[in-house]
């Protein structure tokens, strides 16, 4: 199951129903990401977070969406900076 959110503008998909098997073992996990990006805008990377379903209901989920999203942002401020100062 996913959904999409805007944060910020940014649409950032919430996967909650992600199932790995592992040696037999079924895991189902949940996972937010966003985009890191060059001065220029193009994606270079993504912030991501996952964890145990069980522990990341819908609402944790939202509130890690927007920490990884301005967290993202911050990144991407931050290569720009460095860039500029190059």
């Amino acid at each position: 199951m996913s959904s999409e959110e805007r944060v910020f503008g940014i649409g950032v998909r919430l996967f909650s129903s992600i199932v790995s098997t592992i040696a037999g073992f079924k895991a189902e996990g949940s996972v937010v990401a966003a985009p890191v990006r060059d001065p220029h805008g193009t994606v270079i990377a993504a912030l991501a977070v996952s964890g145990a379903t069980l522990r990341l209901p819908q609402a944790r989920l939202r509130v890690l969406g927007r920490v990884t999203v301005e967290q993202a942002q911050a990144l991407t401020s931050s290569l720009a900076s460095a860039q500029a100062g190059a």
